[in-house]
This record gives C-alpha cells, structure tokens and sequence, in this order.
C-alpha cells in the first residue's frame, strides 16, 4: 500500500467508543489545517466552465473591483480552498475534522445536513485555513438506515490574521447498518 492509500484508509476509518467518552469532545477544537493554496482565477474558471456560470463576478476583473473591490471566488468553492492535496513531495497532509474523531458506536456515516454562513466573500489571493468542533452528540436514535448518534458540528473559514469568513453546521448521522426495513 503506498503512503497516499494508507493515508486516505487512515482518514476514512470510524472511531469506536462509547456515548460517554464521545460526550468528552463537545467544544474541542480541532488543529488548524491550513489551505495548500491560495484561492486563484484560474480554479475559479475551470469551476465555472464546469458547471456553466457566468456569473460576471467571477469573469470581469473590471465588474468584480467594481461591486466587490478585487476579485472574488464563488461561494460553492469555499471547501474546495482547505482541501489538502492528494500528495505533494513533502508528503500527504490532512484536512483533522474533530467530527471524525468522535468515538462511537457505529461503523457507517452519513452527512445529513451543511449549512454555511458567509461573512463576507473570499478573495482571489487569499489562503483559507480551517477549524471546526463538536457541538452536539444526540443519544442513541433508531432510523431506517440504522441504531446511531447525530453529530453535529461547528466549522470556522478563517483568511490570514484569523479572520472569520465563513461558518458551517454539519450534521452527520454515526450508526451501524440494520437490515431494510
């Protein structure tokens, strides 16, 4: 197995524990992962030819210093900015979320719901760095996927200085498969 699989074996792996020594990470933070690299026109374009936006703000340097005082990246890209690459000659790097590293119960997950504050918009040039923790681990529930916990959590986009630029909730469902119902 070469490292870059080991390591994304490693990050994909479940936590296993109890309800109660899940319930000792609520309000821990996580490290600070810092974006690999800053914020660019040119994954602003390829973005937006991909999905057909053509939304001035992202096209017209002259539009955007306009109404916006420099260019500026679209919303939906804000994660794709923390993204650690998949190798890199000094060696693979992680994205540490405090939500997976929540012991439970519970082999399986699934994200049930992201909602994200913007503050203000992200600017071509910057490098995002990123920070999130457990705010909430429901007790044990009973759903058709299976028994598990909710977990949600609080994420924190910060541009240079600390600035916060956006804020997340995600919710993820941890349980373990049960039959079809």
């Amino acid at each position: 197995m070469t490292p870059t699989e080991k390591a994304n074996s490693a990050r994909h792996q479940t936590v296993q524990g109890t309800y109660a020594e899940a319930l000792q990470l609520i309000a821990v933070r996580s490290s600070v992962s810092h974006g690999p690299l800053p914020v660019s026109r040119d994954r602003i374009a390829a973005f937006c030819g991909l999905i057909e936006d053509g939304n001035t703000s992202y096209w017209d340097e002259n539009f955007c210093r306009e109404h916006w005082g420099r260019p500026i990246a679209p919303p939906a890209t804000l994660q794709s900015w923390i993204q650690p690459l998949p190798w890199s000659p000094e060696g693979a790097s992680t994205l540490e979320l405090m939500m997976m590293k929540v012991p439970l119960p519970g082999s399986t997950f699934i994200n049930v719901s992201t909602e994200i504050e913007y503050h203000r918009p992200i600017y071509v040039g910057e490098i995002l760095s990123y920070w999130d923790e457990v705010t909430g681990i429901s007790p044990e529930k009973q759903t058709r996927l299976g028994i598990g916990h909710f977990i949600t959590a609080v994420g924190h986009y910060q541009a240079a200085g600390g600035e916060c630029v956006a804020t997340s909730v995600n919710v993820l469902f941890r349980y373990e498969p049960g039959e079809p119902t």
